[in-house]
């Protein structure tokens, strides 16, 4: 994320990894008709939109609105108060017919106030999906399962931040790729409470079943 100054004041700017030339390859209408989405602490949302696409340096920039005091958000460190605002930011989003398509930490930031922004959807999945750089793929893999999706998919995804909370590290943080999604469908989960003996068995099952 990049402050920019143009013309007419300053811009908040996410770099798309690529230069002018692949740029215009690719489907800028489809990708700004996709708003980003901030959400504030009682669960309201307001929607992020791209206002247009630049070069600075080499590199297009997508730009929209300033937002103040962003920063990555970092379930292992920041507040348990942020898990509240996303769980009720996404139940709001849900109800108002927004497709979302899991967490995948780039695209989430945190705001002053506690707000949390999420990059535009369409935005974020190019920018993924063109990535060379194998932690972005590492990052959504652990986080979300491979086969679920609607409420499902959410409840798995929070109960792995959940774990993070309590124990600060991914339960299968020795499997990758096709051993570790097998894994996840089985269900072979080692529980919260055989890593930690403080935890009780009840809530280890309740923060992997959502």
């Amino acid at each position: 994320m990049k402050r920019i100054e143009i013309s007419d004041g300053i811009r908040l700017g996410i770099p798309m990894g690529l230069n002018p030339r692949r740029f215009s390859s690719i489907d800028t209408v489809e990708i700004r008709k996709s708003p980003g989405i901030i959400i504030n602490p009682a669960g309201g949302t307001e929607e992020w939109t791209i206002e247009k696409f630049i070069e600075r340096d080499g590199e297009m920039v997508a730009i929209g609105p300033w937002l103040e005091g962003e920063r990555p958000w970092n379930p292992r460190e920041d507040s348990p108060r942020l898990l509240r605002t996303l769980l009720d930011g996404i139940r709001a989003l849900k109800g108002a017919g927004d497709p979302l398509g899991g967490l995948y930490l780039p695209a989430f930031r945190v705001l002053e106030g506690g707000r949390i922004f999420i990059l535009p959807p369409k935005l974020e999945a190019w920018i993924r999906d063109n990535s060379s750089d194998a932690r972005n793929h590492l990052d959504r893999d652990i986080w979300n399962h491979p086969d679920l999706e609607g409420d499902e998919a959410w409840s798995f995804t929070l109960g792995m931040v959940a774990w993070f909370k309590l124990i600060g590290e991914d339960p299968l943080r020795d499997e990758r790729d096709e051993d570790r999604r097998e894994r996840l469908r089985t269900g072979a989960l080692p529980s919260i409470a055989s890593r930690d003996g403080r935890i009780e068995a009840d809530a280890s099952r309740e923060a992997m079943e959502g």
